[in-house]
């Protein structure tokens, strides 16, 4: 008898994202230096040379602390928040897939504004969701799009919402009125408030007091 995965995770659909394959450039001719990734956030410039002789000095064949907690401490200084309300991983989708696995359960509905992170809908699908999907368009004005996510809601009651804000790969940046329109009429369901690409706008707003309501997470 062989055994299969949940159907879920058999039927899952691969979202190609972050860092370039390699074997596919070389078939196109072109080498990995040629290529701007915009696929993910990162710095296209080295690392300055005092971060680099810090390197030198870490332990890399040691486990690091498995609370973070230097990490977690410098971090709620900087942020003004409670270090109990940081959690560190290794990357977004880590925590993209811990939260789907802590907070979503079999038959739940979960809200996804799209275009936007492919990684959302796969999470959701490995948890068994079902996934609503508002198409974003930018021809639209801001209003009649919240609108629409607030009917969304009303109709739905999801129990989780993604938004990535701003928004890859369309770059949309929802006010805090906005996101708060939407918290409002959430209510009982997780606001998941992606801000991977928040260094990009010149000019932002603080969504740390949001988590004070208890069901936002940045």
């Amino acid at each position: 008898m062989s055994l299969h995965p949940r159907p879920e995770v058999e039927n899952l659909e691969i979202c190609p994202h972050g860092g370039l394959n390699h074997a596919e450039l070389r078939t196109m001719g072109l080498a990995p230096d040629e290529v701007l990734d915009f696929s993910v956030c990162s710095n296209p410039f080295p690392p300055p040379l005092g971060v680099r002789e810090i390197l030198n000095t870490v332990a890399i064949n040691r486990y690091p602390d498995s609370e973070a907690t230097e990490f977690r401490q410098r971090l709620s200084e900087r942020l003004a928040i409670a270090r109990d309300n940081i959690l560190a991983g290794s990357g977004a989708v880590e925590l993209i897939r811990l939260i789907a696995l802590a907070y979503f359960r079999r038959g739940d509905s979960v809200l996804i504004l799209e275009p936007t992170f492919g990684e959302y809908e796969v999470t959701c699908r490995i948890a068994g969701t079902e996934v609503l999907k508002q198409w974003v368009s930018l021809d639209e004005s801001s209003t009649p799009r919240i609108e629409k996510t607030v009917n969304l809601i009303r109709q739905h009651h999801p129990r989780g919402i993604f938004i990535c804000n701003p928004n890859n790969p369309v770059g949309q940046y929802l006010s805090q009125q906005e996101i708060e329109m939407i918290l409002d009429t959430l209510r009982d369901g997780l606001l998941i408030l992606d801000e991977a690409y928040i260094a990009f706008m010149d000019e932002s707003w603080s969504s740390i007091d949001l988590i004070s309501r208890g069901n936002v997470v940045v």
